[in-house]
């Protein structure tokens, strides 16, 4: 059966959602699993709290999709990143939300038009990787971020997102129990609109 496979941060994992465990279990109230019940598939949340687009492109690479899995990538903030330790263990971070050490040594090599463009790296490499699999596969945007698609590079201009991203869904809707991440309904609504995107959309390899 096919499998539906999602990537991304907190957001695809259902950070502060019911059964969600912090770096350990997504949530089943997870945008990912309600898209996934619509279409009847089964599916895998490979999503981290914390993911970088560096460590969500990571995470797509280590994976084996079957022939006919869908993946569905919820790209993160451009400001994270990950970095290897001694042994090749990647290990994602966030700026600002580590050590003080780490973020100074970060930002003094980082700007916003270089995060950026790091990104559309690793989102071109996701989109080869995926084709190359001929792995139905669909793109979204976190937020809504005009600066990063006005520096798009040519080498990306095949590549598409879904008209829409999660930032347009979280404030409409209660909170999660954090009261910061998006709540069951927002997941839900999200959700509904991804499917109607998909259903009549050619955004596939």
């Amino acid at each position: 059966m096919s499998r539906l496979i999602s990537f991304g941060c907190s957001y695809t994992m259902g950070s502060h959602l019911p059964g969600w465990i912090s770096l350990k279990q997504p949530s089943n109230y997870a945008w990912p699993a309600i898209l996934s019940n619509k279409l009847n598939l089964d599916f895998v949340n490979r999503s981290l709290n914390g993911s970088g687009n560096f460590f969500i492109l990571y995470r797509l690479l280590n994976t084996i999709f079957l022939k006919d899995d869908i993946a569905i990538i919820l790209w993160s903030h451009h400001e994270r990143d990950m970095i290897h330790d001694i042994n090749g263990n990647p290990i994602p971070f966030t700026v600002n939300s580590e050590s003080e050490i780490l973020t100074k040594a970060w930002v003094t090599v980082h700007n916003d038009c270089d995060v950026r463009i790091r990104s559309w790296y690793y989102i071109y490499t996701a989109s080869l990787h995926l084709k190359k699999l001929n792995i139905k596969h669909y793109f979204l945007c976190h937020e809504s971020d005009e600066e990063f698609l006005k520096i798009k590079p040519k080498w990306c201009e095949d590549i598409t997102f879904l008209d829409m991203s999660f930032s347009e869904f979280t404030s409409k809707y209660p909170r999660a129990s954090d009261l910061m991440h998006p709540g069951i309904k927002a997941h839900e609504d999200f959700a509904l609109h991804i499917l109607k995107k998909i259903t009549n959309s050619s955004l596939h390899s």
